[in-house]
């Protein structure tokens, strides 16, 4: 929770950046402090992995929009398996508005009910 809630409170969503191939560059992540849900679901698993905690970024489509795609993660702690989107918190932060938190799943192939999962890794 201590990475989420620094991801949270330190990050911004970059509204310009419109990549064609996305790829994490954990450097510039850091050092802009901005990014999309790709660099900042990459950035939590990093954190996580770096402390031995299981950890997946997972790619999604949209089910009401194929075009919207998205990059969430799956955490490990207390004996369950939790999804939760520092992106979306990152932004609802930012806008004083409600956050999705963690939200406890069945387990880490458990399906979502917003999108798709197309990877998970």
């Amino acid at each position: 929770q201590a990475f989420y809630q620094w991801i949270i409170q330190n990050f911004e969503y970059d509204y310009e950046c419109n990549p064609l191939i996305q790829y994490f560059d954990v450097r510039k992540t850091l050092r802009t402090k901005q990014g999309l849900c790709f660099d900042f679901a990459h950035l939590f698993a990093a954190f996580c992995r770096s402390q031995n905690i299981p950890c997946y970024a997972v790619d999604g489509i949209s089910r009401k929009n194929s075009a919207d795609r998205h990059t969430w993660n799956r955490v490990y702690f207390d004996g369950s398996w939790w999804n939760m989107d520092v992106t979306f918190d990152t932004v609802q932060a930012k806008n004083q508005g409600e956050l999705y938190g963690f939200r406890n799943i069945e387990n880490v192939c458990s399906q979502d009910e917003e999108y798709l999962i197309t990877k998970i890794y």
